[in-house]
């Protein structure tokens, strides 16, 4: 396993600052060839594995600018390519970083990616006038909000080893808000299991929705926010992770029939 360079708090909110306003191109000019693949205030773990080289992280950050490349870089990304990206990227990271979820969880890791190795990214995916420094960064919730923490973390949670045909394939099925409502609380995506059975038992069921021929009129958004609030009543009662798979499934299919129910009432 590898450990990667961390920036401090205070480092990387100087840097993102001076970064936000940038043009993509400047950006990719200057974090070119072998510039900046390391800043001298970088600081490591420890312990836990050893220390990335450079090599690595060039090959890392070309894997991630040639995808980009790939989807228009620099022309502003449409709704789609936003979303495209995001999920091939999640899985060009969590297949080539070779990481610990302890390292991942190092804010520090991920502010030197966004402000040293891919600022450009940072700001192509996040256009604007401006980048929010919470995509530099993260927030005070943690880096769910960081550009490309954000993405490792949803690769970690739902992708399914034992998929042979696609291991990611939940990634793919799912846009922004969708996978927001699972990722960013932390009460599900805490347990894999948990959150990748609440999106596969709401892909079954928002598919059979579709191909019903009753004016349902459910939005999909409604339906999930709708479930996950009944997930979160039955946490301090319910220990999900304890449960066997065939259970954990029945409970959670029984907590979307019971949702559109409502939500075909009301």
């Amino acid at each position: 396993m590898y450990l990667y360079p961390r920036l401090t708090l205070s480092a990387a909110t100087e840097i993102s600052k001076t970064k936000s306003t940038l043009d993509t191109l400047i950006l990719r000019q200057t974090h070119d060839g072998n510039k900046l693949i390391v800043d001298d205030s970088a600081l490591y773990a420890p312990t836990g594995g050893h220390r990335v080289d450079s090599q690595h992280l060039k090959t890392l950050r070309k894997l991630v600018r040639d995808y980009a490349d790939k989807l228009g870089f620099p022309e502003q990304p449409d709704v789609h390519t936003r979303q495209t990206f995001d999920t091939q990227c999640s899985i060009i990271l969590f297949q080539n970083m070779n990481l610990t979820p302890s390292e991942a969880s190092s804010l520090g890791v991920w502010s030197h990616m966004t402000c040293i190795l891919l600022p450009d990214i940072v700001r192509w995916r996040f256009g604007g006038d401006a980048t929010s420094e919470d995509r530099f960064i993260g927030s005070a919730r943690g880096l769910r909000r960081n550009t490309f923490g954000r993405l490792w973390w949803r690769a970690y949670l739902l992708h399914e080893p034992a998929r042979i045909d696609d291991q990611f394939y939940l990634l793919s099925q799912f846009g922004e808000d969708d996978l927001v409502q699972i990722t960013e609380r932390p009460s599900l995506a805490g347990s894999p299991l948990l959150a990748k059975q609440v999106l596969l038992s709401f892909l079954e069921i928002s598919q059979g929705l579709k191909q019903s021929t009753a004016d349902t009129q459910i939005r999909d958004r409604a339906l999930l926010r709708d479930v996950v609030k009944r997930i979160r009543r039955l946490l301090p009662i319910v220990v999900f992770e304890a449960l066997d798979p065939q259970t954990l499934k029945g409970l959670i299919d029984d907590l979307f029939v019971k949702s559109v129910e409502s939500l075909q009432q009301v």
